[in-house]
Formats: structure tokens, sequence, C-alpha cells
């Protein structure tokens, strides 16, 4: 449902759109499913629209994108805004992306301050603590079974706001079950946290035993449209970055790793640090395994006890189902 208010003078006006009726009851059965899933990445177009998309019509999973940033720092391919203006734009066709693909959209409040070299710059500029409350927060509010990173916590991410918003979806995802951090709100585990990576960072991914294929093909005969071309509408609302692609109706191919990092990943907070002599060895209160806090001795995209077979394996939580369908 979408509400565009104007303003004149002192008086306020509303212009209600409703939804069609198939994107309602599209929405209803997402909101009856009981399975959510939270996608985490850094700027506005990083997010996979195919798989948004996939995930929201042909799962009916309630799919949020959670964007670090809203891209204020990028460039604009068709205009003058930059800056502040530039990122009103690019979170405006953030949300038209989700009305396409049946997502739903969140932020951060980081600052896209343009390029970024490596991760340790990005945390010289952005409040580490105070994202990683945002994030587990959003985590506890939304109760996703998943979260899905679009890139590796590692130099392969590309771009340092690539590699920290992988590093918080990691982090975030333990803190999420631990009630001693932020009393304020209620614990919440995650089931796995996956890389939705591609053959763009390996070329031998199909033959890599560790990556779970999924098929993205298919027609919902709901939306009347295969969940490819549903992502590649949503996908070419990202106007001012220059995104737009041909619908493309043929195979579609995701794939997904549990383990991404090649490199460890140093300690980036002042509240739970253990860096040098403040180093201790701890459990993870989501698999109750032995872990190394902050991951000195190595690290991976948190997998509790999963397997490729479990990826994507929702819990039954039908209560809300039987009421909107008997």
């Amino acid at each position: 449902m979408t509400l565009i208010l104007f303003v004149i003078g002192n008086q306020l006006f509303a212009q209600y759109t409703p939804l069609s009726q198939s994107s309602a009851l599209a929405e209803m059965q997402r909101f009856g499913s009981g399975k959510r899933v939270l996608y985490m990445a850094a700027h506005p177009d990083d997010e996979n629209t195919r798989l948004i998309s996939w995930l929201s019509n042909a799962l009916d999973a309630e799919t949020t994108y959670l964007s670090l940033t809203r891209g204020s720092g990028g460039q604009n391919l068709i205009g003058d805004e930059l800056g502040a203006d530039l990122g009103v734009i690019r979170e405006h066709e953030l949300r038209a992306a989700r009305s396409i693909d049946g997502g739903n959209q969140r932020f951060t409040d980081a600052l896209d301050f343009g390029y970024s070299k490596s991760v340790d710059e990005v945390w010289t500029k952005w409040d580490h603590d105070d994202l990683q409350l945002q994030a587990v927060r959003t985590i506890r509010e939304l109760k996703p079974d998943f979260i899905i990173t679009r890139f590796p916590p590692d130099e392969r991410a590309g771009h340092g706001h690539h590699t920290a918003s992988a590093e918080l979806a990691i982090e975030c995802a333990e803190l999420a079950a631990d009630q001693k951090y932020d009393t304020e709100t209620t614990a919440w585990s995650v089931q796995g946290v996956w890389w939705n990576t591609s053959v763009w960072w390996d070329e031998t991914l199909k033959d890599d035993p560790e990556a779970v294929y999924l098929d993205m093909s298919g027609f919902d005969p709901l939306l009347g449209d295969t969940y490819g071309a549903i992502g590649d509408a949503a996908r070419s609302k990202h106007k001012c970055q220059g995104f737009g692609v041909p619908i493309n109706r043929g195979p579609r191919e995701e794939y997904f790793k549990g383990k991404t990092a090649k490199k460890t990943i140093g300690c980036r907070s002042s509240k739970i640090c253990c860096a040098g002599p403040k180093r201790r060895k701890t459990y993870s209160s989501l698999t109750g395994k032995p872990a190394v806090c902050c991951r000195h001795e190595g690290c991976a995209l948190f997998m509790p006890g999963q397997d490729k077979f479990d990826f994507l394996r929702f819990p039954e939580r039908l209560q809300k189902v039987q009421v909107f369908f008997p």
C-alpha cells in the first residue's frame, strides 16, 4: 500500500493508492506463512532483487533488506543531485524496488562517505557499537529465520562498506541471541547466516561441494510473471546508478555458502572487546560450542549445526496461516 502526502500551506492531503488484488493477496500470504528472512548489505542497489523476489513470492517469506546506508556517497547518472539529496533519491528507488519484488526495506543511520579501500578505514568513520546495536534491534524486531549477506567479510567484498556489512551480520546474529546484550529488547536466535555468493567471485563455484545451489526460476500465477522477471523489474528502479537490466525469464541460478572468510576478523567493539591481553575464550550463545570472541582464530559465517541440506528449511509456525487461510 502506498500513501502519498501533499503539503499545501498548512493543509495536509493524503492520496491513497491501493494495492492490486494480486499484490494484496501475495502480501497476506507472506504475512501468514511464518517465514522470515533478513538480507543485509551496505548500499541501495547492493541487494539481489531476483533472490528477494523468489524468497518473497515463491517461498512466501517476509523478506527485508537492511541497507546500512542510503547511498549518499555514490554517483548520479541521471541528475545533478549528490550527497544528502542523492541519498533521498536512492532511498526512494529502494522503496520502489521493494514495491515490485515484494520485500520490505530497512536502514541504519550509517553515512555513505564514498568508496573505502578497507574495512579498517570504515570503522574509523562509523560508530561500530551504535551500528551493532541498531542491527541487533532490527533482528530482534523482525525475528528472521535466516540472515543472508550479499558480501563476504573480507577483502573479496571489494569495498570497505561491503565487508563491514558482512561483519555486522556475523556479529549481530550471535549478539541477537544473547539476552545479556541490550536487555531492553528480547533475544532472538537466527538459524543461520549465509553468503549469497556468485560465480563473479569464484568461477569454480559450480563445482564447489560446499556451495548450495538453488534454482530461482519459476512462474508466479498470482503476479503473472517469473520470479526472475519480477526481480529484473525491481532492479531497474535503481535508475540513478544506471542499473536498468533487460527482463530475463530464463533459468536463474543462485549460490550460497555458510563459510566465507579467508582471514580473521579483528575485534571491532569496545563493549565486547577481547583483543590483546583481554582476549578470552567464550562459548557461542547459539551453538553452545567453544568459540573465540571476535574470531581472532578464524571466522566463518555463523552456521549452528547446519549443513547444506538444512538451508532455508523454515520452522513450522502455522498459527497465523489458519487465521487467513483456514
